[in-house]
């Protein structure tokens, strides 16, 4: 069958007729539409605001949100959400991350944070959505994945989204790159952790005339762009002054000495070596403090110079 029925309301046992395999951008609009239209009606964002949202989400699910399966019978499922405390500005994130899904009419909640313990030195924010059949739709559906599948091994189905506007193909990306995406400080390239969808994300680039490196760091594939290209399409949400996106900027704008440094410069690196920061403190630092670039490998040569 092409077609599944969800009970998205079981108070009013309101139900909504959705295809089992989205396959184009309008069918992915005209679903959501109907999912909203039947959980809350009231909901009136604006169309455009609304798809965008959407598609931002979708690269979350894709990248680090967690999924939980729950009824079978029911067809549900829920999203959950947990980001690291190292950064507060992953609290406005993580709210506005569920405030998409919230958008849909799927009541979603801020949960108790996570305590620092041995891999999680810094504790974590956490959010979860209830169990509902729209997000276990947004997941089989527009996924293209098996309820009991995971996106950390199983590949993602959505060749429907090379296809789509290129606005909400950018938004996609960004939910993508926002979950799992870094600033690679020594070299000025933005990382994607892509695996198991090396391969589509590298063709999802390439449906916006973007070039990639693709690379493999200790199992796992990234797919990585230049500062310059990823700047040029605001990877990071631009709605959101997260780290990543602060970093990002810096480093575009930054000012690089590509011969020698001046006095002040030399000076200023000499002192931060001799407080006992590393390479990558020292670079941040810099950049922080005047908006200039150093390598990291550069500043390594010189600590080894030191008396």
């Amino acid at each position: 069958m092409r077609s599944c029925v969800l009970l998205l309301d079981r108070s009013r046992g309101k139900t909504v007729t959705l295809p089992r395999r989205v396959v184009s951008h309008i069918e992915f609009v005209n679903s959501i539409c109907k999912i909203r239209s039947a959980m809350n009606p009231s909901k009136t964002e604006d169309m455009g605001m609304f798809v965008s949202a959407m598609y931002y989400f979708l690269g979350w699910m894709v990248g680090d949100g967690i999924k939980n399966l729950g009824s079978r019978r029911l067809l549900t499922m829920r999203f959950r959400l947990q980001l690291t405390r190292k950064h507060p500005d992953n609290l406005p994130l993580g709210t506005y991350v569920m405030d998409c899904l919230g958008m849909l009419g799927v009541t979603c909640a801020r949960g108790r944070d996570g305590r620092p313990r041995k891999k999680v030195p810094n504790g974590f924010y956490a959010w979860h959505s209830s169990y509902s059949p729209a997000v276990w739709w947004l997941f089989t559906a527009c996924l293209g994945l098996s309820p009991d599948q995971k996106t950390t091994q199983h590949p993602v189905r959505m060749a429907w989204l090379l296809d789509a506007p290129k606005e909400m193909r950018l938004w996609f990306l960004r939910g993508l790159a926002d979950s799992d995406g870094n600033v690679h400080f020594q070299h000025r390239w933005v990382d994607i952790c892509t695996a198991p969808n090396t391969n589509f994300i590298k063709r999802f680039f390439g449906s916006l005339g973007l070039h990639t490196r693709v690379r493999v760091y200790r199992g796992y594939g990234y797919v990585s762009i230049s500062c310059q290209d990823a700047a040029s399409i605001q990877i990071f949400n631009p709605c959101l002054s997260t780290y990543r996106r602060m970093t990002l900027e810096k480093l575009v704008s930054a000012k690089v000495f590509r011969k020698r440094w001046p006095d002040w410069l030399n000076a200023r690196v000499d002192s931060l070596i001799g407080a006992g920061l590393n390479e990558r403190q020292i670079a941040e630092s810099i950049l922080s403090e005047h908006g200039v670039y150093l390598r990291m490998r550069t500043i390594k040569k010189r600590r080894n110079r030191s008396p």
